[in-house]
């Protein structure tokens, strides 16, 4: 079992997502083999099924097999738990990212059944964790960008400043989650026209990510591509053309024809896939062409 596993995180690590799949499916029948199906190791496998088929775009299945790890956890440990509420939190995710890529009265219920799962993983999250806990903050980070969505911007503003100034206050102008944050209220205020706090917000995220993290790290090129695309919309091209050149020096120009989906950070009690775990987001476009890249924290699988 520990093999399948350590073959798991290596494949999803590289990006070999179906090979992951195939090593998460392994790991399923095994544990239901050797342990049944009534424990929480199994449920964590059918979590792990549904973020690989989420990073292969099958977000039905996805959505599916987090439903039903939600049960077995639901059934094994009960929901005021910290493994059902991460489970809870990427459902509502996944819900919300298959949300945007709908339209009518399909996008309107999975917009809905998102707003469900992380309105109760923020109930649950705080009596588990507290409400200064960075998971607790995680989950807030999701609503906002749900809001965001749904058009409700004020109100995913407000969030995004009330959690950009906790962050800061409780782990610092360097921290993970601080940087996520100024990503995500840049994004925001460079939709709303307000493009100098934008860049402002930008550029201290690329500063925290590359200090704490390294030029080559993916989340440093998110923020580069973001940073680059908000100069190439304010018209300063060549600003723009340079920090691309930096990402091409970085990731080669294989990796800047792919486009990137919603981040999610890691939790501190369940380990996330953002690259060194992580989804498909770091990939960036050429300047022109590509979109800002929205981040929150997204699913986890549990090693």
């Amino acid at each position: 079992m520990f093999q399948i596993k350590r073959e798991l995180g290596s494949f999803y690590s590289k990006g070999n997502y179906n090979a992951a799949l195939d090593c998460a499916v392994k790991l399923q029948k095994y544990v239901e083999k050797a342990m049944g199906k009534e424990n929480a190791i199994y449920a964590s496998c059918l979590n792990n099924i549904a973020l690989m088929n989420k990073l292969l775009g099958n977000y039905e299945v996805g959505i599916d097999y987090y439903i039903d790890a939600l049960h077995k956890y639901e059934d094994v440990v009960g929901r005021n738990n910290s493994s059902y509420v991460s489970t809870l939190t990427n459902l509502g995710v996944l819900c919300k990212l298959f949300a945007e890529q709908r339209s009518g009265a399909e996008r309107m219920e999975l917009l809905l059944r998102a707003d469900e799962a992380l309105t109760d993983a923020s109930t649950l999250r705080v009596s588990i964790s507290g409400s200064d806990h960075k998971d607790t903050l995680l989950v807030s980070t999701h609503l906002a960008g749900l809001w965001r969505v749904q058009g409700q911007i004020d109100k995913a503003e407000q969030e995004y400043r009330r959690l950009y100034k906790r962050s800061i206050n409780l782990f610092g102008q360097m921290d993970s989650l601080s940087a996520t944050l100024a990503n995500n209220l840049g994004l925001l205020l460079k939709t709303k026209g307000e493009w100098q706090e934008a860049r402002e917000l930008y550029e201290l995220s690329l500063d925290a990510r590359s200090r704490s993290l390294g030029d080559a790290h993916p989340d440093t090129i998110i923020s580069m591509h973001n940073l680059s695309e908000l100069l190439h919309s304010t018209g300063k091209e060549e600003e723009a053309l340079q920090i691309q050149r930096q990402i091409l020096a970085v990731v080669g120009d294989d990796q800047t024809e792919q486009k990137g989906d919603d981040r999610l950070e890691g939790s501190d009690t369940e380990k996330s896939i953002h690259h060194s775990s992580r989804s498909t987001e770091e990939m960036v476009e050429s300047v022109g062409t590509a979109q800002p890249i929205e981040e929150t924290s997204t699913e986890e699988w549990k090693p």
